[in-house]
């Protein structure tokens, strides 16, 4: 990157970075602006609170569609901390400067992680560059840029260039350092599940209602199925009995778990077997009028550690809400919820119904054939089929998908 480019670069972002704090999606333009100006996939601000472990702040823009990327994020919530070798080399002790991912994470690594392979790779993003902007025992916030696998990571030459904005960028977070402490206003899942096109509810374990975003919104106003309203999410009777039977079922394991010892834990089958159900099953029942009109409504606990780095330190229960005649196209998240499928596997799933191979599925995802081979046999014992005609026959009777 020249003199000249360097310079445009400043006098483009420069008023973006200063006017960012005071806005609600000041962030968001800035790296929309960044990411154009150096043609990667995704640019994002990023705080972690130390204090409490969570997420205090992400804001972001790129290629990668908005609702794709809140979906990789909430699946990315579900995986186990280790899954994710970034953030432990970012954050080791004595390291300064930029870090670039490509010097730590070798493709074999990429080819053996569940986080590449499921979430980063299909969202088209490989490399990562990465310069913490504040970073003390409380909390840190990053300026992180992602890049595809074709157009590689960000020269020497890119990241010097860009070094002239960190100035200001480490200017403007410390003096606003208040909007990257965490606090019950900056709630990260919250942001996530806004943007997503299935209609989404969180309430507490009593069924107090916490958040509705905007398609759960908009649907209530399409239905009488769901009333959200003076801080409960309502049902007709027969819907509203087995929704609160169940949030009693699971603040029940929910208790369980935490007060029995990890001795008991191990010793009672039965107990085990309640505490897998809070890290991963999912419920669901029909709320139906007497007219055939039907309600779908899918339940889990968000309740794990990484989860709550998402969405708050206290145990939730999202509701998502699935009613044929409003949803007018199969969303990648509605197969994530109602047959457990991971993100990538719900777009390989779609893939096959647009008569992909797995060899060009693999390709346009830039994946391996074998994972995408490992993703369908994954997705038959899921969906229980057992050949792609039978799986394609189940998916076609979902409206067609728009991605």
């Amino acid at each position: 990157m020249n003199v000249a480019a360097t310079s445009e670069m400043e006098q483009a972002l420069l008023p973006l970075i200063y006017a960012a704090p005071d806005t609600p999606y000041g962030w968001q333009e800035f790296a929309s602006c960044l990411n154009e100006q150096l043609q990667a996939g995704y640019v994002q601000v990023i705080a972690l609170d130390f204090r409490s472990n969570a997420y205090s702040f992400m804001s972001g823009a790129g290629r990668v569609p908005e609702v794709t990327m809140a979906e990789s994020l909430l699946e990315y919530s579900r995986m186990p901390r280790e899954a994710d070798p970034r953030w432990s080399a970012f954050l080791q002790p004595g390291r300064q400067g930029w870090f670039q991912c490509h010097h730590h994470i070798d493709d074999a690594c990429v080819q053996n992680s569940a986080l590449y392979q499921q979430i980063l790779l299909p969202a088209g993003l490989r490399y990562l560059s990465a310069y913490p902007l504040i970073h003390d025992d409380r909390i840190c916030v990053a300026l992180a840029i992602m890049t595809p696998a074709s157009r590689g990571p960000l020269s020497s030459e890119e990241l010097n260039g860009i070094s002239a904005l960190l100035p200001h960028l480490q200017r403007v977070v410390r003096l606003q350092r208040q909007l990257f402490d965490y606090s019950s206003q900056t709630i990260v899942g919250y942001n996530l599940i806004n943007t997503l096109t299935l209609p989404v509810v969180l309430t507490s374990l009593s069924g107090e209602l916490l958040f509705q975003n905007r398609a759960a919104s908009e649907l209530a106003k399409k239905t009488e199925l769901v009333t959200l309203a003076e801080g409960r999410i309502r049902f007709n009777e027969m819907g509203q009995q087995t929704l609160n039977t169940l949030l009693q079922s699971i603040e029940l394991q929910y208790l369980m778990h935490n007060t029995l010892s990890p001795t008991q834990h191990h010793s009672s089958s039965g107990v085990a077997s309640d505490t897998e159900a809070l890290d991963s099953q999912e419920y669901s029942f029909p709320v139906r009028q007497a007219s055939g009109e039907t309600l779908y409504i899918l339940v889990r606990l968000l309740s794990s550690e990484i989860e709550q780095q998402f969405f708050g330190l206290r145990p939730l229960v999202m509701l998502t809400l699935y009613h044929p005649e409003h949803q007018k196209a199969v969303d990648s998240q509605l197969l994530t919820n109602l047959f457990q499928l991971s993100q990538a596997e719900s777009r390989v799933a779609l893939a096959l119904t647009e008569g992909l191979t797995p060899k060009e599925i693999a390709l346009k995802h830039h994946v391996e054939p074998g994972t995408v081979r490992k993703q369908i046999q994954s997705i038959y014992k899921k969906t229980n089929t057992h050949r792609q005609s039978e799986l394609v026959s189940l998916l076609l009777r979902f409206p067609s998908s728009t991605r």
